[in-house]
C-alpha cells in the first residue's frame, strides 16, 4: 500500500471528524443558549457555573484551536518536523485539559446524589487526584519517551506537493493512555447505577430525567474513551482520526448539559448540590405523603 493510499484516507477521516464533531457542539450551544442564558448565565457564581463555561466555552476554543487530527490548521502549507511534533503533543494535551471542566460537574454530581456526605467527596475527589496524575504521567512517558513525529511527503505533482504529519514512533505507554479515565468514568456510573438501585430503580429515580441523564453522561463519555483506548492501542489510524475530536466535543457537552438540564428540571438557577439535594427531600415528601394516604384509606 502505497503512503498515498494510507494516509489520504487517514486525513480525509480526520477532517471529516473535525467538522462534524464542531458543527454538532455548535449546534448544541445554540438551541440551548436561551435556556443557557436564563439557568446559568443569571445565576449567582459558582465553582459548578465556573466549571460550565470552561468545559462548555474554553473546551470549544480549544477544539477549534487544535484544528484537524495529524496537520492541524496547515491546509495548504506544508507542516515542519517541528510543527508535526508541537502540535501532536497538543493535540494529545487537549483531552485532559477539558476532561478537568466536565469531570469536577460529575463529580459533584454523584457527591449530591449520595447526600453530601464527607466519605463520599473524600473517595471521589482522590479517585479523581489519581487519575489525573496517572493519566497526565502516562501521557508524558508516552510523548516524551517513546514517540517520534515527522513530515512526509504523501505525493507530488505540478500544482501541489502534499505533505502530512505521521508518528515514526510509539511508546508502550499508548496501551494504557485512556485506562485511567476509563477506571474513573466506570466508578461515577457504578456509583450512580448503585444509587439507583438502592432507591427502588424504575419505581422511583430512574423515571426522572434528573437521574437518568447523568446515566446517560457517563456511557457516553465511557464509550468514547473505550473506543479511542481501542484505536490508538491498536494503531487504527482512521478509526483515532474521526473518533478523536468526537471525544473532545463529547467532553464538552456532557457535564455543561449535565448541568443546565438539572436546573431546567427545577425551573431555577441554582447549583448541582442544591438541585439534587432539593430533588431528594422532594421524592421523600411524595413518598410518605404517598404511605401516609394508604394507613388513612
Amino acid at each position: 500500500m502505497s503512503l498515498a493510499d494510507e494516509l489520504l484516507p487517514r486525513d480525509a477521516y480526520a477532517l471529516y471528524g473535525f467538522v462534524s464533531a464542531l458543527t454538532w457542539l455548535v449546534w448544541d450551544i445554540v438551541i440551548t443558549l436561551e435556556d443557557e442564558i436564563r439557568y446559568i448565565w443569571r445565576s449567582s457564581w459558582s465553582p459548578c457555573k465556573f466549571c460550565h463555561f470552561y468545559a462548555r466555552y474554553f473546551g470549544l476554543l480549544l477544539l477549534i484551536s487544535m484544528g484537524s487530527p495529524w496537520v492541524g490548521w496547515t491546509i495548504g502549507t506544508p507542516p515542519s518536523t517541528a510543527y508535526c511534533r508541537v502540535m501532536g503533543i497538543y493535540q494529545s494535551a487537549i483531552g485532559g485539559v477539558v476532561m478537568i471542566g466536565t469531570q469536577t460537574i460529575l463529580v459533584v454530581r454523584v457527591y449530591a446524589l449520595y447526600g453530601c456526605k464527607r466519605s463520599v467527596l473524600v473517595l471521589l475527589v482522590t479517585a479523581f487526584v489519581l487519575q489525573y496524575l496517572t493519566g497526565i504521567s502516562i501521557m508524558l512517558v508516552d510523548l516524551f519517551s517513546g514517540r517520534q513525529y515527522d513530515r512526509v511527503l504523501v505525493y507530488t505533482s505540478q500544482e501541489l506537493d502534499y505533505y502530512t504529519c505521521i508518528t515514526t514512533a510509539l511508546s508502550n505507554a499508548r496501551l494504557a493512555i485512556w485506562l485511567p479515565s476509563i477506571l474513573f468514568e466506570t466508578l461515577l456510573f457504578a456509583m450512580t447505577a448503585t444509587k439507583i438501585h438502592q432507591e427502588g430503580g424504575s419505581r422511583s429515580l430512574i423515571s426522572f430525567p434528573i437521574f437518568t441523564d447523568g446515566a446517560w453522561y457517563y456511557i457516553i463519555t465511557l464509550l468514547l474513551s473505550i473506543i479511542c483506548q481501542i484505536a490508538w492501542s491498536l494503531e487504527w489510524g482512521n478509526v483515532i482520526s474521526f473518533v478523536y475530536p468526537w471525544n473532545i466535543a463529547v467532553l464538552c457537552f456532557s457535564g455543561p448539559r449535565l448541568n443546565l438540564n438539572l436546573r431546567k428540571i427545577h425551573g431555577k438557577a441554582a447549583s448541582i448540590v442544591e438541585l439534587t439535594t432539593m430533588y431528594e427531600t422532594e421524592v421523600e415528601y411524595r413518598e410518605s405523603s404517598s404511605d401516609s394516604s394508604l394507613l388513612w384509606s
